[in-house]
């Protein structure tokens, strides 16, 4: 039986599909001042690619979430697949008012300084896609090495979606760096 988990963070640099859980991880963000650098390009890139999603008939997070190349479209059409199947107790959509919101403390909170991350000495599983082009991969490698104890995960030509395209991978690294 695995030790109990006394203290720990994970941090994915991804938008989680469940807006009630999207709104703990970006309060939880904005409390810890984490990301900076890019920020300011999230609120462009998220209106232009829900543009996109509407003029092609397709989810925005295909585009906002996974990256252009062949690998990525089809780690896009299985996560989105993979949001139909839950038929009961599904989210809500988010409201635009919600919405505009998110983006406004998410470009205000890029503004701030970085937070000093020397003083959490407990183990932080950092995960991202190597190639996010809503928060810039650069910020979980800078988190990373500001971070005494953490571990870096970036998976490969995945972008913000990284942790739903690598689902299998990410909950088994999860699971190993809880128990460890």
């Amino acid at each position: 039986m695995a030790a109990p988990i006394k203290a720990f963070e994970v941090h994915a640099y991804a938008m989680l599909s469940s807006p009630t859980l999207r709104d703990a991880y970006y309060r939880a963000c904005r409390y810890q001042r984490l990301i900076n650098e890019g920020t300011d390009k999230v609120t462009s890139v998220t209106i232009r690619d829900i543009v996109k999603g509407g003029l092609t008939f397709r989810h925005p997070e295909y585009y906002l979430f996974f990256t252009e190349t062949p690998n990525g479209r089809n780690a896009a059409r299985e996560f989105l697949g993979r949001l139909k199947e839950r038929t009961e107790n599904r989210d809500k959509p988010v409201s635009i008012g919600a919405f505009r919101a998110q983006l406004k403390a998410i470009h205000a909170w890029g503004r701030q300084r970085p937070a000093d991350l020397s003083r959490i000495h407990h183990p932080v599983l950092v995960a991202n896609g190597e190639r996010d082009k809503m928060v810039p991969s650069s910020n979980s490698v800078d988190m990373a090495r500001r971070l005494p104890n953490a571990e870096l995960v970036l998976y490969e030509d995945a972008g913000h979606g990284g942790v739903f395209q690598y689902h299998e991978a990410f909950v088994k690294k999860a699971l190993e760096f809880f128990e460890a």
